[in-house]
């Protein structure tokens, strides 16, 4: 569960910052859009944590760490597309309640799964109030860790989108990684993470504007 927690604060700091970086160069750097798209944040979060509480839709987290690494990138893409099925003629100003709807939504997808993680985590503890102070405390620090390497990376040897796919190659790595298994899938597991970390900025570079 410690893991898992540490893993929920790294992926949620990197999607919310991700996504808002690349809200802002898509909407034409309006920061009024920020504070929509935490509105849409913190609304999804919610909404992810009240659904992952019901018992009928309680999922391991496993299956939802997978899911925040495929979608994460996909919605990276998916704002740089946006502009241009929203306005008739490229480079055209958006209209704000076009744009603020748009900073809400696009941001629903994976505030959504960070906050069904979150119930899924804490109900996976022995005790669940125990287990919620724990997951919040873990979770800060894992988004702590995040900020730091999220600041020294992206716009600099990693793009926004090659560092949304990084961050699913960590999440994954670090989620399978299992010591009684023994030394060698370890090893294993974590030379490819690298190896990918390694060549990721030349491959997903050349789909990178």
């Amino acid at each position: 569960m410690k893991r898992k927690a540490f893993l929920l604060g790294f992926y949620s700091i990197g999607g919310q910052v991700l996504l808002l970086r690349e809200l802002v160069s898509s909407l034409n750097g309006d920061e009024l859009f920020i504070g929509t798209a935490l509105f849409g944040w913190l609304l999804s979060v919610a909404v992810g944590a009240q659904l992952g509480g019901r018992a009928r839709a309680r999922l391991t987290s496993e299956p939802l760490f997978l899911l925040g690494a495929i979608l994460l990138p996909m919605m990276i893409v998916v704002i740089r597309l946006l502009p241009l099925a929203v306005a008739d003629v490229v480079g055209e100003l958006i209209p704000f309640s076009e744009a603020a709807l748009v900073s809400i939504f696009t941001m629903f997808p994976v505030g959504l799964v960070s906050g069904w993680l979150f119930s899924a985590i804490t109900g996976e503890g022995e005790r669940p109030a125990g287990s919620i102070v724990n997951v919040y405390l873990l979770e800060g620090i894992g988004a702590f860790v995040g900020g730091l390497i999220l600041a020294f990376t992206v716009g600099g040897p990693y793009s926004t989108l090659c560092t949304s796919f990084a961050i699913g190659v960590i999440v994954i790595a670090t989620l399978f990684f299992d010591r009684s298994r023994g030394p060698l899938p370890g090893v294993a597991i974590w030379t490819a993470a690298l190896t990918l970390l390694v060549i990721m900025p030349f491959v997903v570079g050349k789909l990178d504007p």
